[in-house]
């Protein structure tokens, strides 16, 4: 369903990505991999069309992405389901209201209908008994599970996660990383992680991708990458500081 076809793009002299080409598996959970500022939230925009490759073509279900238009792109967007990094929860809205914003925005549902579905998504969340709770009564996790719970409401095709366990302690990221799971059996469609959370990728991927300075340089299953002899890509699964992967601070100019 989704392709990437010698994609490049680049932001003035700055290349994000560079001639990216890959296909990632139907039905299955593939994380999106590599240090901070390589290209991972870009190549989640170009998925969404929120950004247009300056060359090449993202496919989506036999759609080329930069070319739809609003319209067009308004419908394919519609196959996807989008857990954001912070969780982007409306804090003028309740939980059930949150969960129940896409339904009422894309559906003729009844009003019934829509308590019944988001009474349903709460629930394979984890959250049965929170739909009249208000976002800054959530801790982190909580509000993440929200999220997933709106992500999931209009039974997409493919769900895409931001940081799913980013600021969240070591024992929430796991329940998280436990849920992802969970609900990847249960809906059986692609899920897309952007992550560089060295546990949370072994623990739930079937599929890895690594970008290193605008490349793919990995790309297979989750054994497959784990065991390639690439020192960059065993730099950043062992967490070591030495390496080509290196640190670089900012200059101050006076």
């Amino acid at each position: 369903m989704i392709e990437y076809r010698n994609v490049s793009k680049s932001f003035g002299d700055l290349v994000v990505l560079d001639d990216l080409s890959c296909r990632i598996p139907d039905g299955k959970t593939t994380m999106i991999i590599g240090p901070s500022g390589t290209g991972k939230s870009i190549f989640i925009k170009l998925l969404v069309g929120l950004e247009k490759p300056d060359r090449g073509e993202v496919v989506v279900d036999g759609h080329v992405i930069s070319t739809l238009s609003d319209r067009e792109l308004y419908e394919v967007r519609k196959k996807f389901g989008v857990l954001f990094q912070d969780g982007a929860l409306f804090d003028s809205m309740n939980v059930e209201e949150n969960v129940a914003f896409p339904l009422r925005e894309h559906t003729r549902l009844s009003e019934r209908e829509i308590r019944e579905i988001v009474a349903e998504k709460l629930a394979a969340v984890g959250m049965p008994q929170s739909g009249c709770s208000w976002p800054n009564e959530l801790s982190g996790g909580m509000r993440k599970r929200v999220a997933l719970a709106r992500a999931i409401v209009m039974e997409p095709d493919i769900v895409v996660f931001d940081e799913p366990s980013s600021a969240l302690d070591p024992v929430t990221a796991d329940s998280i990383d436990n849920l992802i799971l969970e609900m990847q059996h249960r809906l059986k469609c692609t899920f897309i992680v952007v992550s560089h959370d060295i546990e949370s990728t072994f623990k739930i991927a079937d599929y890895i991708g690594m970008l290193w300075q605008g490349k793919l340089i990995a790309f297979g299953t989750r054994e497959e990458v784990r065991q390639m002899p690439n020192e960059v890509v065993q730099q950043f699964f062992s967490r070591c500081s030495q390496g080509p992967i290196q640190i670089v601070p900012p200059v101050c100019e006076t």
